[in-house]
């Protein structure tokens, strides 16, 4: 346990104040691959019914349309945990699948 005589006696040693010495540092985590901007393009075009076919055709629109080399596992990555997979009020079966549940 770490008590005031410990931060006291360690403080001369290393010229901090004992707040400074007990403040947890986090790192700032890695760079984006995506720039926000970029991402929310994506996500409006995957909402859209005509949006993209495969995740390979996600790679080409961020190389052609963004200049962005993004990996395929990187984009499957992304598309998946990031942006909502189950969109019924985009798909329109989904909501024949909700009528056919009710009745």
């Amino acid at each position: 346990m770490i008590t005031p005589e410990c931060i006291c006696s360690i403080r001369p040693r290393y010229g901090l104040p004992p707040k400074q010495l007990l403040a947890v540092k986090t790192l700032p985590g890695a760079a984006r691959i995506i720039p926000p901007a970029v991402m929310a393009q994506l996500q409006e075009r995957l909402q859209d019914p005509s949006g993209f076919d495969s995740y390979k055709a996600i790679v080409q629109w961020l190389r052609q349309e963004h200049q962005l080399e993004v990996a395929y596992p990187t984009v499957h990555r992304i598309v998946r945990n990031v942006v909502p997979v189950f969109a019924p009020e985009v798909n329109p079966i989904e909501r024949l699948w909700q009528h056919l549940r009710a009745a």
